[in-house]
């Protein structure tokens, strides 16, 4: 693994909204939105030297729609920035459309049917009826059961509780969508469906970059894949030697197949069923950067940054929000 240049917490937005493109649309705009500056260690982009090359303060934000362009706000030096100093280039505006709403995901379906969790567990449908949008709701069962992320493979519905148990939305006898706790059932090693689903809590999950198949972190520490519903086919794919799977940072968006995820004590592996032996360990190439543990959340991948053909992985560290760069053999 190659370290690359830290950036600003900029460019995880940059790609979480490239990600999202679809369905931005439906989140409102709030109008009093600010940039919040917490550090003074900025980098651009320079393409005709293919390099991050740190930026001077202050530096002026600059947005630009259909070759109009203006400022929309500015990096200032926080060292040198006295309380109460700090110029106001613009009043506030306290006319917000919507009231903001916090959420914890929120998955687009197709072109008529977002998904959202709320922080309050409950799920929502936001679909286009033919005549407007309406809102509608899929509460798991039991009182308890809270929700944290939906997953839409092939048309298929699943969401994981905060409990670590995964459902399945189905359709019940009279046409209604309900939810069934989803069996990893196996009966090749003896043990009953009842058995085998009480042992596995899902810690986190994701769906590949092709969105054909469901990765799954479980709470032990292995990484499970769901390749399948009808029928049921899934693989668990263990975990690395000396390591264990706490989350997983790409499915196929950097290299085709290959699964990339972070141990909790914020080490990179790769795994690919298709080599002997299936999970690598990534090094720093910098001695130097060489206790510099990740964050165990996903990564952001990103194309066409240092030519037509590249790609590049980025990964949040535990040290002043820094990235690090991945770039493919």
């Amino acid at each position: 693994m190659m370290p690359g240049l830290a950036i600003s917490l900029l460019l995880l937005a940059t790609c979480a909204m490239s990600q999202m493109m679809s369905v931005s649309s439906w989140c409102p705009r709030q109008s009093e939105t600010k940039f919040v500056q917490k550090t003074n260690k900025f980098w651009e982009f320079e393409e005709q030297r293919n390099t991050w090359v740190e930026i001077s303060l202050p530096y002026d934000l600059i947005s630009c729609v259909d070759d109009n362009c203006s400022k929309v706000a500015s990096i200032v030096d926080m060292d040198q920035k006295q309380s109460g100093l700090a110029s106001q280039d613009e009043p506030e505006d306290h006319d917000a459309a919507l009231p903001l709403r916090r959420r914890i995901s929120l998955t687009r379906m197709s072109e008529a049917s977002v998904w959202v969790t709320g922080q309050s567990g409950s799920i929502f449908e936001r679909f286009w009826n033919g005549v407007k949008w309406v809102i509608a709701p899929h509460e798991l069962p039991g009182p308890t059961a809270r929700a944290i992320s939906v997953f839409i493979v092939n048309q298929t519905i699943l969401a994981l509780s905060e409990a670590g148990q995964l459902y399945q939305l189905q359709v019940n006898e009279n046409s209604q969508p309900i939810w069934i706790e989803f069996m990893f059932a196996s009966l090749e090693s003896g043990r009953t469906e009842e058995e085998l689903s009480s042992n596995v809590q899902i810690k986190s999950g994701v769906v590949s970059h092709d969105g054909e198949r469901l990765y799954l972190s479980t709470v032990t520490g292995t990484l499970l894949e769901i390749s399948e519903f009808h029928p049921l086919r899934w693989e668990d794919h263990g975990r690395p030697q000396g390591g264990d799977n706490s989350a997983i940072a790409d499915t196929g968006a950097l290299r085709p197949g290959i699964v990339f995820t972070i141990s909790s004590s914020g080490n990179l592996y790769e795994f690919d069923k298709g080599s002997k032996p299936s999970w690598k360990k990534h090094i720093w190439s910098d001695p130097s950067v060489n206790q510099t543990s990740l964050e165990t959340t996903g990564g952001c991948a990103l194309h066409g940054l240092a030519g037509a053909h590249s790609s590049s992985l980025f990964l949040l560290t535990k040290v002043e929000y820094r990235f690090v760069e991945l770039l493919p053999d």
